[in-house]
């Protein structure tokens, strides 16, 4: 079992976007996201669109790090669909 292999995603955000702002995405666009305030930034990692655990995300030396604080789906429904998105242009270089 050690050997099997499965395709392990970490989901930082799920959101509902305006058909507008996705029609106007351009090569360098970013799409900024962040978690409402007070809230830390979690990810879901998911098997089979089936999430298998739930980490909390931090920074160190430059680098970003998962942490798993949960077994199974974050309970009372949470999820990462209640971020806010901004939309920046490609800046100049």
């Amino acid at each position: 079992m050690r050997k099997a292999r499965v395709e392990l995603s970490a989901v930082l955000s799920r959101l509902t976007v305006p058909m507008g702002i996705l029609a106007a995405l351009q090569p360098g666009d970013r799409l900024e996201v962040e978690p409402p305030i007070g809230a830390d930034p979690i990810v879901r990692l998911v098997v089979d669109g089936k999430t298998v655990a739930v980490a909390a995300v931090s920074e160190r030396d430059g680098r970003l790090l998962a942490t798993i604080v949960r077994l199974g789906s974050e309970p009372g429904g949470r999820n990462s669909d209640e971020w806010q998105l901004r939309k920046k242009a490609a800046e100049a270089e």
